[in-house]
């Protein structure tokens, strides 16, 4: 993706997903930011990355009621470090496609 939207992305009922970008912070349910989306994206379901390496970092208040797919590359991330209770990670279901996935202490 060139360029960046002015403004937010928003999804309506159902499952939505927000493709082709490499680094997602979630820091609320179904919600977070992207730099191409300066107002970030609220009520997307699901994040699919690109064929690089992408990373999906979720803050403390950060939930997907969806699926993270890092598509390709050799260095797809996804971090649960900044969440204080347990996440339970489905592989195949709610993660696809990720190399590396840390957790909390």
């Amino acid at each position: 993706m060139s360029g960046a939207i002015d403004g937010s992305e928003g999804g309506e009922t159902g499952g939505d997903t927000l493709v082709g970008l490499s680094a997602y912070t979630v820091n609320a349910a179904d919600g977070g930011t992207v730099a191409e989306i300066t107002s970030g994206f609220s009520n997307i379901e699901n994040l699919t990355g690109t064929a690089g390496n992408d990373s999906f970092t979720f803050g403390a208040s950060g939930s997907l009621s969806g699926l993270i797919n890092g598509i390709g590359g050799s260095g797809d991330a996804v971090s649960y470090a900044a969440i204080a209770s347990p996440v339970a990670v489905t592989l195949g279901a709610s993660v696809m496609n990720i190399e590396d996935i840390t957790g909390s202490a």
